[in-house]
């Protein structure tokens, strides 16, 4: 089980998993690193001078019950490698992290996962089919793993939980952050239904270099990656690296030659990714049972079915483009209150958004 010198060593500045992986095997256990003498540490492959100095100030200035009690206090949860329910997806990793912290739950190992990832900035048309094949996807019963960004990310995990399936992230921060502070509600969403991981320790703050890290775990945790938008420098393609290197099927969204964020996707497909030609033949392709490959793209009609009367009106009223007020009041004959009250449901479900300030359009 994991404990509070486990939480300290995974807390320690600078020193990763190959370095945390590496005092484990030459002390045993995180406590005997913690009371281990100064020169003893020397003794440790992989530690420089400055990760000793780091470790020797950390073991000073760090309270190990107090630390451990604010794990309960922001809701955090924590499994260590090697334990009961650690899932056994990241155990191939060489740098498999030591802690795994996460709010909420942990995806199940014996369903199929997938990992979607995109540009940030990315086009409605990147937006759309991320959502519709998240909704495929998780209609049919696949997780879909993201990384919560802004962009294809988000619209991944909204159009996962639109689709009635389960979607997880994980974060280049800690737990406990809500990163970017723009996704505050899919946060709170994920939260409450689903879960954040990291291996990062709660409280640690979003940094650049955290996000390839984070990147491979996305990859891990996934049977396969498919990777919707990408310039020719992007992150996205960090994570298809990865997914090669771990033996994972890579699939892309191809775009026009002249579009730069589906530059990255096609080249992929040029070094022999699977280019994504429809939801239905990616289902079949990812050998994905329990729903027909024929109505993989009508993932909404369930959650339609479930709304009050007035949400279905106002959503049935909205399209993929915006609509204002006025128009939406003229469409749907409700109340403002009412008009109102239905759109908020339909955001807090994943089904619409705000468009911009004013307008509102449907995320299906």
């Amino acid at each position: 089980m994991a404990n509070p010198y486990d939480l300290w060593l995974a807390s320690v500045p600078g020193i990763g998993q190959r370095k945390i992986a590496s005092i484990i095997s030459a002390c045993g256990t995180a406590r005997e690193c913690f009371y281990l003498k100064e020169e003893a540490l020397r003794y440790i492959p992989l530690l420089r001078e400055d990760d000793m100095q780091r470790i020797v100030e950390s073991r000073r200035t760090w309270d190990l019950e107090r630390q451990w009690e604010a794990l309960a206090k922001r809701n955090v949860s924590v499994i260590r490698k090697g334990e009961a329910g650690y899932p056994s997806r990241l155990l191939s990793l060489f740098d498999a992290p030591h802690l795994l912290f996460f709010r909420g739950k942990l995806p199940a190992e014996e369903q199929r996962a997938v990992a979607m990832v995109g540009a940030r900035e990315c086009t409605e048309y990147g937006r759309d089919m991320a959502k519709r094949i998240a909704g495929a996807l998780a209609a049919a019963g696949v997780i879909v793993i993201s990384g919560m960004a802004r962009g294809i990310d988000a619209a991944s995990h909204a159009g996962a939980i639109a689709g009635g399936g389960e979607t997880y992230a994980l974060l280049g921060c800690g737990p406990d952050i809500c990163y970017p502070r723009s996704g505050r509600q899919l946060y709170e969403t994920l939260v409450s239904r689903f879960g954040v991981l990291s291996e990062f320790a709660p409280g640690t703050p979003p940094e650049k270099g955290f996000f390839p890290a984070r990147n491979r775990l996305i990859s891990a945790l996934s049977d396969a990656v498919l990777v919707i938008e990408a310039r020719a420098r992007s992150g996205s393609l960090i994570t298809a690296d990865f997914a090669l290197e771990q033996g994972k099927d890579v699939y892309a969204l191809p775009g026009r030659i002249t579009d730069a964020l589906s530059y990255g996707t096609n080249q992929l497909i040029r070094q022999g990714a699977y280019p994504i030609v429809s939801v239905e033949e990616l289902l079949t392709d990812l050998k994905v049972k329990g729903v027909h490959a024929g109505n993989a793209g009508n993932t909404k009609e369930p959650c339609l079915r479930a709304l009050p009367a007035t949400e279905r009106t106002v959503y049935e009223a909205l399209e993929i483009l915006p609509k204002g007020l006025e128009e939406l009041l003229e469409k749907t004959d409700l109340s403002i209150p009412a008009l109102s009250a239905a759109l908020d449901g339909l955001i807090k479900k994943h089904l619409a958004e705000e468009g911009f300030p004013g307008a509102y359009r449907r995320l299906y």
